[in-house]
Formats: C-alpha cells, sequence, structure tokens
C-alpha cells in the first residue's frame, strides 16, 4: 500500500510547523517566572535616619555592562550585539562604579544587572557592585532563561535582575512589579 504523496506533504509540513511552536513553548517552560511580590534575600548596612532626614537616591540603567561610547547597540539602531569581550564588561562596570560613587547618594537603584548572562561574558556585576564597604545590598533575578536565540550572534543564557545598595539598616526587602 502506498501512501499518497498529499499526505506526506501534509506529515512533513506539520512536523516543520510543530518544531518551533515546540521550541518555543520549551522556552516558555524554563523561562524564571516571579512571583508579583518576593521576598528577597540581603544584606543591610547599619546607617539609621529619622524622620525628616534628607535622602538621596540614583536609579541607574547600567545596560549590563555592555555599553561604551564605541557600541553600537542593535536595539538603538546599530549592528552590534554583545561588547567586545569580558574586559570590556570589567572596564565598563568599573566607569560605573565611579559614577556611583561620585553620585554619593544614599539609596542606589540598578537596573539591567547580571550575574551569570552569555551578553556580559558571565561577569557577576552584582557581586563588583555589591563590594563597596558598608554598603547594604539586594538584588532580585527578574529575567532568567537558559538561552536567548536571538538575535544574532545569540545573547545565550541570561540571568539579569535589579539591585539596591546602600548604608542605611534595612530589615526586609521585597521585589515587586
Amino acid at each position: 500500500m502506498t501512501v499518497p504523496y498529499y499526505k506526506i506533504i501534509a506529515i512533513t509540513l506539520g512536523i516543520i510547523m510543530l518544531i518551533p511552536i515546540a521550541y518555543i513553548a520549551f522556552l516558555r517552560v524554563i523561562t524564571y517566572d516571579p512571583a508579583p511580590v518576593e521576598d528577597v534575600d540581603h544584606v543591610s548596612g547599619k546607617r539609621t535616619i529619622a524622620a525628616g532626614d534628607p535622602l538621596t537616591a540614583l536609579t541607574f540603567n547600567i545596560g549590563y555592562g555592555g555599553y561604551d561610547r564605541s557600541e553600537d547597540f542593535f536595539m538603538d539602531g546599530g549592528k552590534g550585539v554583545l561588547p567586545e569581550s569580558g574586559d570590556a564588561v570589567m572596564d565598563n562596570m568599573s566607569g560605573i562604579l565611579s559614577i556611583i560613587e561620585n553620585e554619593d547618594c544614599d539609596v542606589v537603584m540598578v537596573q539591567e544587572v547580571d550575574v551569570d548572562s552569555g551578553r556580559s561574558f558571565h561577569v557577576n556585576e552584582d557581586g563588583y557592585l555589591s563590594s563597596r564597604p558598608g554598603v547594604g545590598h539586594a538584588y532580585a533575578c527578574n529575567y532568567k532563561v537558559l538561552f536567548v536565540p536571538y538575535p544574532t550572534p545569540p545573547l545565550g543564557k541570561m540571568d539579569s535582575g535589579i539591585s539596591i545598595h546602600n548604608p542605611l539598616a534595612v530589615s526586609e526587602v521585597k521585589r515587586s512589579p
């Protein structure tokens, strides 16, 4: 008994369509999906403040330590995808830390902090930013996936989040939307 050619074509097309759908479903299942509100491990500082004391704050999107003056990032209309090297990421992190120290704010809130991501050559940026003595800190993951298949070259493994750094005595930290 022979199988009609249209059935072979239909089965072949079905398999071709099923592969990307299965891959996207697989990525969705293994992608980190945080709860709306989560307790976050933290290291507390020791300084206390009273009601009415002034408090300065800095928010800083560090762009995963991947940007310097020469970066031509594809999401901003350029052609580049990844920083040049892990050394380039460390140079950028050094500059970022200098900016934070020069601003001398009481509270520093940082976005796009990678701890183990391919796009930042697996540099633990939170560990680097948290190395200042006397400064408490907390890190909350908000994007974690085994592999991001786009663009070219692919971003690969992602483990990225937000962090807060301050010398204040803190009893609890929560991550919320």
